[in-house]
């Protein structure tokens, strides 16, 4: 599994790879990544989608961080008790409506599948997992996660909102380089929907400072490329 630095890289990757020049890139900490071409530097700051992002954070993106957890755990106890013969797919909300500790919550499912191991479905096993779908094999045991989409139509204020914020937070080396890019990720995970075709060119974006905003859909290898004068540019990959 990639590590937050290389999933922004990749996502980094994918929008110069549409791009006629090439930079060197340096990976620092704030911004994330430094570009430069010819003594041009540019800032580039690379965020994660979430619809509800706020002052105090995301709600799915600390749901999205239990499960993330949960499923390790819950992989491992299971493969142990049931390493062949198996294969399962656990089912998780998109929304925590329960933050348990985790193993506690992986030892209770552990349990109803153990219960109901001939079945082919439970519904509801614990507070954060929809159902769980068991299918008997001939080899061995494959644990397989899925998250419930919380899909709802991109709009032009939750982006403008993760705009503002994070120009707050990188006000302080703006000035540093001559211009400044902000990268908004979607689509590598269940808990961060966006889809570009909800955004036209009609819509208001305000920049805050940024010269550049560019959004990121890795699952349908789309890009939105948004430029001071608000010309929005489609780039597919």
């Amino acid at each position: 599994m990639l590590g937050k630095k290389e999933k922004e890289r990749l996502f980094l990757d994918k929008y110069l790879d549409q791009l006629e020049e090439k930079f060197e890139i340096e990976s620092t900490e704030s911004p994330d990544f430094i570009l430069t071409r010819n003594n041009y530097k540019i800032g580039c700051e690379i965020t994660d989608f979430y619809s509800d992002y706020s002052d105090t954070g995301s709600i799915l993106k600390r749901s999205e961080v239990y499960v993330n957890r949960l499923h390790k755990i819950v992989r491992k106890r299971i493969k142990e008790r049931y390493p062949e013969g198996y294969s399962i797919n656990i089912h998780y909300s998109h929304l925590v409506i329960n933050q348990l500790k985790f193993i506690e919550e992986a030892k209770s499912l552990e349990e109803e599948i153990k219960n109901h191991i001939n079945e082919r479905q439970i519904i509801n096993p614990t507070p954060n997992i929809r159902r769980v779908i068991i299918l008997k094999t001939n080899h061995s045991t494959i644990i397989n996660k899925s998250v419930t989409s919380n899909y709802e139509d991109t709009k032009e204020e939750y982006i403008n909102y993760i705009v503002k914020s994070k120009s707050q937070l990188a006000s302080k080396w703006f000035s540093k380089f001559e211009s400044n890019w902000l990268i908004i990720c979607a689509g590598a995970s269940g808990a961060n929907d966006l889809d570009l075709r909800d955004i036209s060119s009609s819509d208001k974006f305000e920049f805050y400072n940024w010269n550049r905003i560019i959004l990121v859909d890795i699952f349908t290898s789309k890009i939105l490329e948004i430029k001071e004068n608000s010309k929005i540019n489609y780039i597919a990959f």
